[in-house]
């Protein structure tokens, strides 16, 4: 029995870390990442440290449960910024909300570098972009939002307004959505 508890811990680990890689797209795009980031991890060592108050009569004497301690807070405050956007998330409202359009560029994004010329399918095929940075300016602040889907604003100039669908969270942070 305890091989299957550890083996769906395991599938439940790895499901988070899937999770965790998802939520990657929506941090790049989150206005003002710091202070969820930071909000995140504090809600993270206050956790971890309700639960270790909690379990206290489980970790005497203390010297010899250091691990399970240290793994309780690595992975509370680990987590943390994943439940914390998830839920600012979840509980927000969209709505569109104007910026002043700067640039949209294409960019070849991978895990292994900047691929050079002639790196695609085939030898003298050029790699192809796979992801587009959206320049824009808000109340005078310079801001960028990573997408993969498309160009969605190839025939902008400089200047324009335009409409970005954001997610005003329960936390009060704002996620532009785009995919």
């Amino acid at each position: 029995m305890v091989r299957v508890y550890a083996l769906l811990g395991v599938v439940f680990f790895i499901g988070l870390m899937w999770l965790y890689t998802q939520e990657f797209v929506h941090f790049s795009n989150t206005i003002g990442i710091k202070l969820l980031l930071i909000g995140s991890f504090t809600v993270g060592l206050v956790l971890a440290g309700g639960i270790l108050w909690w379990m206290r009569e489980r970790f005497t004497p203390l010297s010899t449960h250091y691990p399970e301690i240290l793994f309780i807070v690595v992975i509370t405050v680990l987590f943390s910024p994943l439940f914390g956007s998830l839920l600012n998330r979840l509980g927000g409202k969209k709505v569109f909300s104007e910026f002043k359009f700067i640039s949209e560029r294409a960019f070849l994004a991978t895990g292994y570098g900047i691929l050079e010329k002639g790196h695609g399918l085939f030898e003298n095929e050029a790699a192809k972009p796979n992801q587009w940075m959206l320049t824009v300016q808000d109340n005078g602040v310079i801001r960028q939002f990573r997408y993969k889907s498309q160009a969605y604003y190839p025939i902008t100039q400089p200047g324009e307004l335009i409409s970005l669908p954001v997610v005003h969270g329960l936390f009060g942070i704002k996620v532009v959505e785009l995919k």
